[in-house]
């Protein structure tokens, strides 16, 4: 194996710049064993990631899908100028005794699996003492620069249509850095079903790595938003310290094109000092639509809400 370290990883994803979410990554043959350990003051400003869960600093869940995605990336070797690697999906992903703890030193695994017309798929691991993260990744290695994706259209019933111009405006998240909560409003909810809003904006301090010259919105940035609003959903129906729940997702823009679809996802809550924490703890399938750029209006409908 070849061991890339810090100065060496960005000659591998020149388009990522920062959030750069490796230390240490070994590779060979489209395999690779990493390592990542961020600290509160860390140099690159990562500590960004970092969020307060109940008495420990922990990485939210969607981010280790992003410290796997980058790994897999590195695998594959440089990255040609002009060349841009994205999310297409994340299936069968589940943590055990999640979340995982942000100060600890993790270390992981990736292996591709398939490769065909520009789509990669790869299988992933992370370990921290008995937290493990396992799943896999499609990644599409973009050489045109151009949004394209999907243009499809969501339907809503009439009412629910309706309350996407009566947004009740939502405060950011305490426990997370700010500009890391993902929703900015609630436009409508019930039981089993909810709408919150998201404004993208043009100052995100992800945006300087993802991409500069072609800024888009990190596709675990999507994922991050169903967990700011099931913490919100929580809120305001749910009273036990601690709550697990599924639901799926779609997201979509300002003229009803998808975003993203979330399918089956697992939610734990645990109710703290008046505040919910929550993550993931699996996930059947996030399919990537279309991408998302700095002043893009997003919502997300989550659906199918049910107590486990």
């Amino acid at each position: 194996m070849t061991t890339l370290i810090t100065t060496d990883i960005p000659d591998r994803i020149p388009h990522r710049y920062e959030n750069l979410l490796l230390d240490e990554c070994s590779v060979a043959d489209d395999c690779s064993e990493f390592t990542l350990q961020l600290n509160d003051q860390d140099p690159q400003g990562r500590h960004i990631f970092l969020t307060n869960h109940i008495n420990y600093r922990a990485l939210p869940t969607p981010i280790l899908a992003e410290i796997a995605a980058l790994a897999c990336i590195v695998s594959a070797g440089k990255i040609k100028p002009g060349t841009f690697a994205y999310f297409a999906a994340i299936t069968n992903f589940k943590i055990e005794n999640g979340p995982i703890e942000g100060h600890a030193k993790l270390t992981g695994t990736t292996e591709k699996m398939s490769g065909k017309n520009g789509f990669y798929k790869y299988r992933f691991s992370i370990n921290h003492s008995e937290q493990q993260a396992t799943g896999q990744l499609m990644a599409f290695y973009d050489t045109t620069g151009e949004s394209g994706g999907d243009t499809e259209t969501i339907a809503l019933e009439s009412d629910v249509m309706a309350t996407l111009n009566l947004g009740t405006p939502i405060a950011p998240n305490a426990s997370k850095a700010q500009d890391m909560t993902f929703i900015d409003a609630i436009h409508h909810h019930s039981v089993n079903d909810a709408i919150y809003g998201y404004s993208y904006p043009n100052h995100h301090p992800l945006i300087k790595g993802h991409f500069p010259g072609n800024p888009v919105m990190m596709g675990v940035c999507q994922w991050l938003m169903l967990e700011d609003a099931i913490s919100h959903y929580f809120s305001k129906y749910h009273h036990k310290d601690n709550q697990t729940l599924t639901c799926s997702a779609q997201l979509f823009k300002s003229d009803l094109t998808k975003v993203c679809d979330i399918k089956l996802a697992t939610l734990v809550g645990e109710h703290h000092n008046g505040e919910w924490h929550v993550h993931t703890s699996a996930v059947k399938k996030i399919m990537f639509k279309q991408r998302v750029e700095p002043s893009d209006q997003l919502y997300i409908h989550i659906t199918d809400i049910q107590l486990s």
